[in-house]
């Protein structure tokens, strides 16, 4: 075969398949002559053909050309997305401390609203379980430990008043769980969701307007601590951060981090105890009390960041919410303030109670 012949044979192929010319190479032909005659030898160039008609170079090419575009389309999102939550903690930071500045009804009705919104979005997150909890009834409930909070009466009161609300919260979940049980997945733990959503969602958080009773500079000191804690973890974590310190809750928290945040938190405590006179901010308690109350605010901080980890991990979700635009959900936010809100009455309340904790750690 000449190579005349091979260009006529591959001229009557174009005609009968003309997308073979407008999505495939060219095939290069070599002519080499022998000594016993004209022999045509024919190879494929490496840019193979695919199958839809294009090469694979410029399969190559157009992949990368739309990664190259995506990673340009997804640059101002991401910009986008700082910005929004850039906006929404500036209006949550600004919104607060004005609130926390009046005080009364106005920080107890703030206070109630992230209860309730609390209250849902962990029943949200037992529903995806399977489990069935009563929303409204917790909500009501967990309103309710507002209240008891922001009217002043004595501890004892509050106590019997608290415990009250738990009583009615098991006698409603126990009424729905007698003439709706066969709707119920489990009525034993719909009852328990029912009063951990009470204690985790409306106690916790109404210890705030207890706090804040007792004077606005411990509840400034108490915010400053866990936002010190907050940032000393990440910081330290993304610098120092090598040995994992609960990966099956949460693979990004690490040991390094762990250790910074409970430094950090020691040193605002102390920048606070410092600065509180200059402000004009007389203290009870000296500098050894703040600072021990720093440390235990670092520590439960961490915990109420690590405990709400595992709900969302246990529901399978990222966020417990999207509520707040740029942060995901209530729960995401205050998370770290539940255990340290408690744990901060708590210990005033017992150095207070206690004699010798009062000789040791008051001026």
């Amino acid at each position: 075969m000449t190579y005349t012949d091979v260009e006529s044979a591959k001229n009557e192929a174009d005609k009968k398949d003309p997308s073979v010319t407008a999505g495939s190479q060219a095939v290069e032909s070599e002519v080499s002559a022998s000594g016993d005659g004209g022999s045509v030898q024919s190879k494929t160039s490496e840019n193979n053909v695919s199958s839809g008609g294009t090469p694979k170079g410029a399969a190559e090419e157009g992949q990368a050309s739309d990664n190259c575009q995506n990673s340009e389309e997804a640059a101002p999102k991401k910009k986008s997305s700082f910005v929004v939550r850039v906006i929404s903690s500036l209006f949550m930071i600004g919104s607060a401390a004005w609130l926390i500045y009046l005080g009364s009804w106005y920080f107890s009705a703030l206070v109630g609203v992230i209860s309730v919104g609390l209250t849902y979005e962990y029943c949200n997150l037992a529903q995806k379980r399977g489990f069935k909890p009563n929303h409204s009834l917790t909500a009501a409930c967990s309103l309710a430990m507002t209240l008891v909070h922001h009217i002043h009466m004595d501890t004892s009161t509050s106590a019997w008043l608290c415990m009250a609300i738990l009583f009615w919260c098991l006698f409603g979940s126990s009424l729905g769980n007698v003439f709706d049980f066969k709707d119920r997945g489990s009525a034993i733990a719909d009852s328990a969701i029912n009063c951990m959503a009470v204690i985790y969602c409306g106690l916790l958080p109404a210890f705030l307007i207890s706090i804040r009773n007792i004077h606005v500079f411990v509840l400034i000191f108490l915010v400053l601590v866990c936002i010190a804690t907050d940032a000393g973890a990440y910081l330290f974590g993304k610098v120092l951060g090598r040995s994992k310190l609960c990966p099956q809750v949460s693979p990004g928290k690490t040991w390094a981090g762990f250790w910074g945040a409970l430094i950090c938190a020691v040193f605002v405590a102390y920048g606070c105890d410092a600065m509180a006179p200059r402000l004009g901010y007389s203290l009870q308690f000296n500098m050894y009390f703040w600072l021990v109350l720093g440390l235990g605010i670092g520590l439960m901080g961490q915990l109420g960041d690590l405990f709400e980890s595992s709900l969302k991990r246990d529901a399978g979700v990222k966020d417990a919410s999207d509520i707040i635009p740029g942060h995901g959900g209530l729960l995401d936010r205050f998370d770290s303030y539940l255990f340290a809100s408690m744990f901060t009455y708590l210990s005033i309340a017992i150095c207070v109670s206690i004699p010798f904790l009062s000789e040791l750690f008051t001026k």
